[in-house]
């Protein structure tokens, strides 16, 4: 073998191993931005006189924020009655990093308090038979009541060079599962994932108790399970502060696989989920004799294994030239449930979201 060809083949080995490097370092990071995860901004109050640096130094971080949701009634409806509805919110997240004190990787107290007042949505008074159960709200934040309580209190640490996070205390879904679609829109079906029409665990403010897990099988791909107590009574006030399981009726097996790859240069968060329980579902139709369940002098059908399906995608499909998180994205999210107890049989909604002057 001559020179020449030599030269050739150490060119072409070389050329093979720079090359997945190189388009590596190519391919941009993948950022949320356009999808809906915005970073952290500085806050209305600033550095609140010195205080919050002090806070972040000793490992303290916090989230103080305000939502208010309006509606109105201009005509229609099964009340035809003109009302504005009106409800509120205020939140407080908070982390307190640990790690600095203990050395355990990544371990921190996270801590999510909920004060929301009105108890006054239009779906339920105005636009909906009261009578009948709802499957959208027009406010999303409505809680039912006026109430301050405890949306959960949990520890959580890393494993395994931090491929795994493990989460345990007063918990909620949304801490761990169902993260790829954000919360923008005021209507219910638009307001992230469908995984809370099982019916069996409820969304942000209220708390059970649970451990969950999070595995990343690659960098773009997350594997997440747990195992969480269903309370029918979480919601309730008396439960807005406990640590009690009184009224707990058995467990929630939650399961889901969540990718978040680059598709054309382009982020997009994708997910599927499954949730099994053991507490017992009441029928919709058949009572516990076999004939209809509102005859039946026994009542209806219990049902002690129930599953429920959730899946979404989040795709940014265009990108500004001149900014990065400047552009387009469009997301589907829809559920399937186990129609022998759920009236939620099935549930769709797509949107389109563009960050940026246009």
């Amino acid at each position: 073998m001559n020179d020449k060809k030599i030269n050739r083949l150490f060119s072409l080995l070389a050329f093979s191993l720079l090359t997945p490097a190189a388009l590596a370092a190519e391919t941009p990071a993948w950022n949320g931005s356009v999808l809906g995860f915005e970073n952290p901004q500085k806050g209305l109050l600033g550095d609140m006189a010195g205080i919050r640096p002090i806070l972040t130094d000793l490992g303290f971080n916090y989230n103080l924020g305000y939502l208010n949701e309006m509606g109105y009634n201009a005509g229609g409806g099964y009340n035809h009655d003109k009302h504005l509805a009106y409800i509120d919110q205020l939140a407080l997240t908070f982390n307190q990093d640990l790690e600095r004190w203990t050395g355990i990787p990544d371990a921190r107290i996270e801590g999510n308090i909920v004060n929301r007042n009105h108890d006054d949505n239009l779906t339920t008074r105005r636009l909906q038979d009261p009578r009948v159960n709802f499957n959208d709200l027009s406010q999303e934040s409505w809680g039912g009541q006026s109430i301050t309580r405890l949306g959960w209190l949990t520890f959580a640490r890393s494993f395994d060079d931090r491929r795994l996070t493990w989460r345990i205390g007063m918990m909620n879904k949304v801490q761990t599962f169902d993260q790829i679609i954000p919360c923008d829109f005021q209507l219910l079906s638009q307001c992230g994932g469908k995984s809370a029409n099982s019916l069996t665990w409820n969304n942000w403010n209220v708390h059970t108790w649970g451990t969950t897990f999070e595995y990343k099988l690659m960098p773009t791909l997350t594997l997440k399970g747990g195992v969480m107590e269903q309370n029918p009574q979480a919601a309730s006030r008396s439960h807005a502060w406990s640590w009690s399981t009184k009224g707990s009726k058995g467990v929630l097996l939650p399961l889901e696989i969540e990718a978040r790859p680059m598709i054309n240069d382009l982020p997009g968060a994708y997910n599927l989920g499954v949730l099994f329980t053991n507490a017992p579902q009441s029928d919709l139709y058949y009572g516990k004799s076999g004939g209809p369940g509102a005859t039946d002098p026994d009542g209806y059908a219990q049902h002690n294994r129930t599953w429920f399906l959730y899946g979404g995608l989040n795709q940014q499909v265009t990108r500004h030239a001149d900014d990065p998180e400047r552009g387009m994205s469009l997301s589907l999210s829809g559920s399937y449930s186990d129609q022998r107890s759920n009236y939620i049989h099935t549930a769709v909604a797509a949107s389109m979201r563009y960050r940026g002057p246009v």
